[in-house]
């Protein structure tokens, strides 16, 4: 039988065992929250960031499943769930008012920085979470709001299936969860805003009436790049101009942001301004080349510039961009000649023109590289593919643009494109 000494003496090694295991776990769990935070940083956008964190938390807090929610631009509070949320909750919590009076929101709204429910009895005690309680098994909650700045950049839901109050450990490694995490979306939460802005300039830029010239049927394509975060600068004009003829511009403008979609107009109406004063596609593009070179040396662009006559011929000049696909009914498609010259802005000049015929029902196609060049195939490659494709369909029985445009969009649509991508097809004598 041990003495009162010998007794004592086991419960301190026995007390000093214990915290030392538990000081263990705590830093193996704080890293095991590092570690979660450093998983946010390769996720572009807030739901990716949420997911992560849902996902992570749970095992960490030994829950029994975990919500993330963020506010999107219209005041409504969207949930990333982690594994084990129970189907019937997971569809009913995907979206909702930031007004709305759940523990959650009274968070995101910065009502308070952390509301923890411990038993039953309190999930109860807010009435839109009553049916949830029952069907979910849930019995306790902890929410907390996610960053340490003036705006709550997200809020954290962890859910237990037993009454559960956090001690002084868990309050701490939750605090710390919920601060680490913060910078992620507030990374995430720029970078929207950024693709918002970019996407925005650039949809403003392209608008603007594309002009249907008598005699011919046009259509045009735009695709932006797979990644949002890089913005093109391509662009496309139709122009009727004062003598009677008609012309096609497309070009592309050096740049993936929102300085190249803001180049892009600059570009586009110095060109377009261009021609309608002087009808000629290499005056045209020698004034805005010089024009780039002594107000904005620093914008680069290539273009193509067509411009049909009444009679049956388009004149074709080049400024570094790829040739036009010419394809009569019937026959194989051919790459339009074009007169060369550098792109706009590098300040050489030297333009030239080619005049080729061009028959009533030919399909004229220019193009970006973007609808051509893509990881596996380079400019070539892609070039021979859009002009065996080009053949087929305008042998076809119904060769009109928009038959064109609907096949260069099924070409577009290919994971390995990352460029924007962008077309013009006119029916020639429609």
């Amino acid at each position: 039988m041990l003495s009162d000494i010998e007794a004592e003496l086991e419960r301190e090694v026995r007390d000093l065992r214990s915290e030392l295991i538990r000081e263990r776990r705590a830093r193996e769990l704080r890293t095991e929250v590092g570690s979660l935070a450093a998983a946010t940083s390769g996720r572009v956008f807030r739901s990716g960031v949420a997911r992560v964190v849902a996902e992570g938390a749970t095992p960490i807090f030994d829950a029994a499943f975990v919500f993330v929610a963020y506010v999107d631009d219209e005041s409504m509070v969207r949930f990333e769930h982690g594994p084990g949320v129970p189907d019937s909750l997971a569809a009913s919590w995907i979206e909702v008012p930031l007004e709305t009076d759940i523990p959650v929101c009274k968070v995101l709204r910065g009502e308070a920085g952390r509301i923890e429910l411990p038993t039953v009895e309190s999930l109860k005690e807010w009435p839109l979470l009553v049916d949830d309680v029952e069907r979910s098994g849930m019995q306790s909650v902890c929410v907390g709001r996610i960053g340490d700045g003036k705006v709550v950049d997200a809020a954290i839901v962890v859910a237990w299936s037993e009454p559960h109050g956090m001690d002084v450990a868990e309050a701490e490694l939750f605090d710390l969860l919920c601060k680490m995490a913060g910078p992620a979306f507030e990374r995430a939460q720029r970078t929207e805003s950024d693709i918002r802005l970019s996407t925005a300039v650039q949809r403003w830029l392209r608008e603007g009436r594309i002009a249907q010239v008598d005699g011919f049927l046009v259509s045009t394509l735009y695709e932006p790049g797979r990644d949002l975060l890089r913005v093109g600068g391509d662009w496309f004009d139709v122009l009727q101009l004062d003598d009677g003829r008609a012309a096609v511009v497309i070009g592309d403008v050096v740049g993936h942001d929102v300085q190249a979609a803001i180049e892009m107009s600059q570009v586009r109406h110095v060109l377009a301004s261009q021609l309608k004063v002087t009808s000629d596609p290499t005056t045209a593009l020698a004034a805005t080349d010089e024009y780039l070179r002594d107000r904005a040396p620093h914008i680069m662009a290539t273009a193509l510039v067509a411009v049909f006559d009444r009679s049956g011929h388009v004149s074709l000049a080049s400024a570094g961009h790829p040739p036009p696909i010419i394809v009569t009914p019937g026959a194989t498609a051919r790459t339009g000649v074009c007169g060369l010259g550098p792109p706009l802005g590098t300040g050489f000049g030297g333009y030239s023109a080619e005049v080729s015929g061009i028959e009533t029902n030919d399909v004229f196609c220019a193009y970006t590289d973007g609808l051509v060049e893509t990881r596996t195939d380079d400019i070539d490659s892609g070039i021979e593919r859009l002009s065996r494709e080009l053949s087929m369909i305008v042998g076809s029985d119904d060769p009109s643009p928009d038959a064109v445009i609907a096949m260069l969009h099924r070409i577009a649509d290919t994971p390995t494109r990352i460029d924007d991508a962008a077309a013009v097809v006119v029916r020639v004598g429609a």
